[in-house]
């Protein structure tokens, strides 16, 4: 073992808390559509990343940055987050979600038919959001484990994983959400 190697086991060893990991947290998301809002703020983001750092420190090693962005127009509407390794470090994204003014609601599809919407209240989709934070976490965890990043067995993981924190809870798996009818938002509208 090296002297520079022997010396930082030492100065961890002896202290422990300067060796925190930063995470850089950046806002990109603009509000340029009435219809897709940012349920979170970097301020949330960040207390979740310390009651993380708190349950599970090693979670967060290699996680280069943060970022709340718009939706990307090649994914499916309720892509919430998502997680890429890269060779600076990974960089988790947490996308906008889809809102209806007019019954202040966040929404997601259900079943994957457009006319039919889960709605979550403002809180609720707070919740959701994190939540998702915490499965790309999980995404960091397996990743950094196994080096494998896509498959069913590794999305249950990671969404047992930000069950297990037990930060927030999903509301969308807890049975939260209430149906909404497309047809009833837009009546709603008049």
């Amino acid at each position: 073992m090296s002297v520079i190697k022997v010396v930082q086991t030492a100065l961890r060893w002896l202290f422990p808390f300067s060796n925190k990991h930063e995470i850089e947290i950046v806002d990109q998301f603009h509000e340029h559509c009435a219809d897709e809002r940012m349920p979170i703020t970097v301020e949330d983001v960040k207390w979740y990343v310390e009651q993380v750092e708190k349950k599970d420190p090693h979670a967060l090693k290699g996680i280069k940055s943060i970022i709340l962005c718009n939706m990307e127009p090649q994914f499916h509407p309720n892509i919430r987050g998502s997680y890429t390794p890269t060779k600076k470090g990974a960089i988790i994204r947490l996308y906008g979600m889809a809102y209806c003014s007019n019954v202040d609601k966040y929404t997601l599809d259900f079943n994957n038919r457009e006319e039919i919407k889960l709605g979550f209240t403002p809180v609720q989709a707070r919740d959701l959001m994190l939540s998702t934070l915490g499965h790309e976490i999980g995404h960091n965890v397996e990743y950094r484990r196994s080096g494998r990043l896509f498959g069913d067995d590794v999305e249950k993981f990671c969404d047992q994983y930000a069950d297990e924190l037990n930060i927030v809870v999903d509301p969308e798996r807890s049975g939260q959400g209430k149906v909404v009818y497309v047809d009833d938002i837009l009546l709603s509208r008049v």
